[in-house]
């Protein structure tokens, strides 16, 4: 008899061989692993046909085996629905009674969770039809009902938390019901049927917090809340864990369901967050849960008013602990490594300052500045003066941390911040020095170009500290290096490169890895700085480089990626002719690199060809055919984030089940293993992937279909870098297709020229996929690479981009200049249930790069299509001019003059047919003057330029309303700056528009600049001074209908001149006619 027959005939006998199949059951636990694969496919076969269901069940009800009535309810979990539909009505009826009896009398709590688990299978079935299950509804409710035994009290909820991660839905429901239930429980006499409740009642919340029906269930926020602060005082992590990963999702809901706890939620993470006690792990999760409210509800955190003290709490525990803080600060342990450990059992995981520099970094990038800021430096000051070290260093980390979203303060009050941390750079304290140059190089990376001006007070210490006795310290202050020299221009860089390079040269020889690959990383940013002054160190630099190249031990190969990349830099530094026998050489090492298992390895080999095809440009063509593929493959790559279960009832092939997987013995959740360096690995190679399409795209185009699927297919990933260089590169996927079928003619001004029928499909495409992100990304990096994306199409192929969908193009753009959209948080997170701030729009956000990309659209979109451009443009203007408001920061008000002077130069001169495009464009020039300040005065040439034609036009009718407006902005323009225009010619023309003739609400500007000019005595207003009179006269009589306010502060504004003019003023008035003069002597005598 053959094997496989003697295997049928086996399966046959389980049917009817109870003991047998509970036999083969217990094999599962055996520790033999043969006797294991054995039992394993026996059963695997016999749970293919449905017979199996009333053996499994009897031996789940009947085993004396605790592990047989496990195993036997977990294989029925995994086959219960696919065999289901073969049973009759009876059937059905028997075995939904058999697992109602096991799960509330089995005296096992694991096989008592196991059969809940596969109760909440089935129940997704059940409950998909009319019928639904009752009988499992009236069980939940009598168990936790049950005053005699906390057992049931907790099966209750036991059940119900694994029926929402089925049938969610249909709980809510039973709202009305469950929330007695949960509100009873959650006040359980029993820890056990409260830790139960609790995880019950977090995984409802979490899965209904982007729902309204979640809104039924936020009154169990709080009694949530009591459980878990009981359970940190038992000791209970875990259940404090589940209960912040739940809190982390009610943070991003829309609906407000934490807003009325916001105060009492922020002070349990900062009880965790400050309490010595408490596990690193928890703080971890604490941290985290505070950056997602950062993120989602930023107005909720500033009206807590806890600010202070979150920043508090988090510097405090930067100072307490005493470790070395390269790993906090860069995530990068080989600094802080001894090269002769090889001890891979050392603990790489967050430590208290990687956890709250991370977290303080959230709340400068997410919370108005005005609400950090001020805190942070009053903070930052009481710690330096501490004698204690390690308060100096949080002090100075912290402010390092926060540079980014604190830039612009940090960079108005550089002159006084600075040496501060300059002196601190040179501390006694070896912690406080390596945390002083992160804060410089912070500086030199955030607070571009205000930073530049201080070279020659940083590099001195810079230089100093790269001799420092602690080689942390020097491998930060390479850091400082990189960061300063890659954004100094060549001649900034000569006279200290070859005492620099000296420097980074000798650190090479190091036996510290950490500082050889900083010291790499340094020398890359010089050569990228000096340009072609590196060339006389690029051979030594090379052959330095070589050797490190070819390292193949493991614990190396972040060295030998660190030199590839460098090679990089040096090739775009020195450029193409001068690089050329590195280049070969180069590349091979990178395709060896990519032979090994690391993921960073891989990384910098994608960076190096992304920066080998800027220097090569068609020259790289060669090598796309055999890159192209394998990065194309990267891309596709799953990375592991993906949640692997037990397998579905259709998967046949999956794996099968674990029996040492204790299912349910602790009913916590899954969430995904996110793997930071694959998700970086990814990035660089769509960056790569661009690379090759912008300067290779005609070798490149063999791989643009899968190119143009593949990046389909990454659109919704799960991390926003990658989103954000998945519509880096679709910009390149239009240009390969408008490089090999170029249009017949070269796009001009508001004409769609027509595009290849290839092209054509490519950019509809890539367009259709970048106003997806801009409406619907849910973060603001993503979104404004998507608009840098569609503004580099449209200015590729002109109209024809956005010639289909205008409209929907032009309502994207806008939609997000009034901040509306997913990338700005949601309806209700001011913490006001939508109530509307009248200081929201002064604040500056996280979400301004949006905002600059935005607007850097419209100028796009003004220089395609042209003059008609302007009458869209009237829809943007109120929606730009916000950001001029004196209140705004200074890079807000120059992002919006940077727009309207673009705007203004592509639609030429404001003589648009359409008198109220021309109206609000002069209207939106005097804005802009008044509230620009210093930032509009280089773009008044341009604005005189746009205004001057309207003064021509008639006085009369809607025209008049025209000129009207631009004389206020002239107007405006005078009051905020009137040395920076050429008065002799302005003024005249000015004067010729007065008085108003229609729009008498710009009456108060204009006579308030001609009183503003007298009192002054400015030459020219001096020398027009009989015009000006004249003026003022007519803006006295009764036709010009001044409002009576202004003729008054006119008479008094006169008045005091006369004192200060004397005879000239007197002279004028005389020259007046009679009438004119009349009138005006009568209102001067009569006040």
């Amino acid at each position: 008899m053959s094997v496989q027959a003697t295997v049928e005939q086996q399966v046959a006998q389980l049917g009817t061989n109870p003991a047998m199949l509970e036999q083969l059951l217990m094999e599962m636990f055996v520790p033999d692993t043969a006797q294991i694969k054995k039992a394993e496919g026996l059963l695997k076969k016999y749970t293919k046909e449905p017979a199996c269901v009333p053996p499994l069940l009897q031996q789940m009800r009947s085993s004396q085996h605790e592990q047989a009535r496990q195993l036997a309810a977990m294989l029925l979990k995994k086959k219960i629905v696919q065999h289901w539909k073969t049973f009759n009505d009876a059937e059905k009826e028997s075995v939904k009674s058999v697992l109602l009896q096991a799960v509330g009398t089995d005296p096992s709590r694991l096989v008592r969770i196991s059969v809940a688990s596969l109760i909440a299978k089935l129940a997704k079935t059940l409950f998909a039809t009319p019928q639904g299950w009752q009988e499992l509804l009236d069980l939940v409710g009598q168990c936790a009902q049950h005053a005699q035994s906390e057992d049931h009290r907790e099966l209750a909820f036991v059940i119900l938390f694994e029926l929402t991660e089925t049938v969610g839905d249909v709980l809510t429901a039973h709202f009305d019901v469950l929330q007695g239930l949960f509100l009873q429980a959650l006040q359980d006499p029993s820890p056990k049927v409260q830790v139960s409740a609790l995880k019950a009642c977090s995984a409802l919340l979490a899965y209904l917090s982007m729902d309204d029906a979640g809104m039924k269930f936020r009154s169990l926020v709080q009694p949530c809340l009591q459980v878990a602060k009981g359970c940190l005082l038992r000791g209970d992590d875990q259940t404090v864990a589940v209960t912040l990963e739940v809190f982390a999702d009610l943070c991003s809901s829309p609906l407000p369901l934490i807003n009325a706890h916001a105060d009492e939620i922020i002070d349990f993470l900062l009880h965790i967050l400050g309490d010595a006690e408490t596990e690193v792990n928890l703080k971890d999760s604490s941290a985290l849960v505070l950056t997602q409210l950062a993120e989602a509800k930023p107005k909720l955190v500033v009206k807590t008013n806890k600010v202070p003290q979150i920043l508090q709490v988090l510097m405090n525990l930067i100072a307490e602990y005493k470790g070395s803080a390269a790993n906090a600060l860069f995530n990068y342990q080989a600094l802080d490594d001894d090269e002769d450990d090889d001890d891979d059992e050392d603990y790489d995981g967050p430590n208290p300052q990687s956890i709250a520099q991370a977290c303080l970094d959230s709340m400068a990038l997410q919370l108005p500045t005005k609400h950090t800021f001020g805190p942070l430096m009053d903070l930052c000051n009481s710690f330096l003066g501490s004698p204690e070290p390690h308060m100096r260093k949080a002090a100075v980390a912290s402010l390092g941390v926060m540079s980014e979203g604190c830039a612009e303060p940090i960079k108005a009050r550089l002159t006084d911040i600075l040496p501060k941390i300059l002196q601190l750079a040179l501390d006694e304290s070896p912690h406080v020095r390596e945390c002083s140059c992160f804060c410089l190089g912070q500086f030199a990376e955030h607070c571009q170009p205000e930073i530049l001006d201080h070279s020659e007070e940083v590099l001195p210490i810079v230089f100093r500290l790269l001799d420092d006795a602690t080689d942390n310290v020097k491998g930060v202050s390479c850091y400082v290096l990189e960061m300063f020299t890659e954004n100094l221009e060549p001649e900034t860089v000569m006279p200290f490169l070859e005492p620099l390079m000296t420097r980074l040269v000798q650190m090479l020889q190091t036996p510290k890895r950490g500082v050889k690959e900083m010291s790499v990383a340094a020398i890359a940013a010089t050569a990228v700085s000096a340009g072609q002054s590196f060339l006389p160190y690029m051979a030594a630099t090379c052959a330095m480089l070589g050797p490190f190249m070819t390292l193949q031990e493991e614990k190396m190969l972040n060295l030998r990626g660190r030199a590839l990349e460098c090679m990089g830099h040096v090739a775009i530094a020195v450029g193409k002719e001068n690089f050329k026998p590195y280049v070969e050489p180069c590349i091979a090492q990178a395709e060896q690199g990519l032979q090994f298992d690391s993921t960073e390895l891989h990384e910098y080999s994608y960076t190096f060809f992304a920066n080998l095809a800027k220097v090569l440009e068609e020259d790289m063509s060669v090598h796309v055919a055999r890159l192209a593929p394998h990065l194309l493959k990267e891309i596709q790559e799953s990375d592991g984030t993906g949640l692997d279960g037990l397998g579905s009832d259709d998967d046949e092939d999956d794996a099968f089940v674990d029996a040492d997987d204790e299912d349910g013995e602790e009913f916590t959740g899954a969430y995904s293993n996110i793997r930071t360096s694959v998700l970086d690995k990814k990035k660089a190679a769509l960056v790569a992937l661009g690379s090759l399409a912008e300067h290779a795209p005609l070798a490149f185009y063999p791989h643009l279909p899968l190119a143009m699927e593949t990046l389909d297919n990454q659109v919704d990933y799960w991390h926003g870098e990658v989103r954000a260089a998945v519509c880096s590169c679709l910009e390149w996927m239009v240009h390969v297709a408008n490089t090999v079928f170029p249009p017949e003619q070269e796009w001009q001004k508001g004409q769609a020229t027509p595009l290849s029928q290839v092209t054509g499909g490519v950019c509809a495409k890539v367009v259709e996929l970048l106003l997806r992100f801009m409406a619907d990304d849910h973060e603001a990096q993503v979104v404004a690479v998507a608009c840098q994306g569609l503004k580099g199409v449209v200015e590729l192929v002109g109209p024809a981009a956005i010639s289909s969908n205008m409209t929907e193009v032009m309502n994207v753009t806008n939609n997000l200049l009034m901040e509306k959209g997913n990338c700005f948080g949601q309806l209700f997170d001011d913490g006001g249930e939508g109530e509307d701030d009248e200081e929201d729009d002064d604040e500056d956000t996280a979400d301004g790069n949006v905002a600059y990309a935005a607007c850097d659209l419209v100028g796009a979109f003004a220089k395609v299509i042209g003059p008609s451009f302007a009458e869209s443009f009237d829809v943007f203007l109120p929606n730009i001019l916000k950001y001029t408001k004196g209140s705004r920061p200074a890079s807000d008000r120059s992002m919006a003059v940077g727009c309207f002077a673009e705007v203004f130069e592509s639609i030429g001169p404001l003589v648009d047919s359409s008198a109220g495009v021309r109206r609000n464009a002069a209207f939106c020039a005097g804005t802009l003057a008044q509230g620009g300040g210093e930032v509009i005065v280089p773009y008044y040439p341009e604005l005189l330029q746009a205004l001057h034609p309207l003064f021509a036009l008639t006085s009369k009718g809607t025209e008049g309303g025209v000129v009207d407006n631009a004389a206020a902005a002239v107007a405006r323009m005078i009051m905020a700056a009137p040395a920076a225009l050429p008065m002799d010619q302005v003024l005249p023309v000015f004067l010729s528009a007065l008085p108003l003739k229609s729009d008498r609400s710009e009456n108060e500007a204009v006579y308030t600049c001609l009183l503003g000019l007298i009192h002054l005595r400015h030459p020219e207003a001096l020398r027009l001074l009989d015009s000006i009179m004249a003026v003022v006269a007519q803006a006295l009589t009764p036709a010009a209908k001044v409002q009576e306010e202004i003729q008054d502060t006119l008479v008094k504004g006169i008045q005091a001149a006369a004192g200060e003019l004397g005879e000239p003023l007197n002279a004028a008035i005389e020259k007046l006619p009679a009438d004119l003069k009349q009138g005006l002597l009568q209102r001067l005598n009569a006040q």
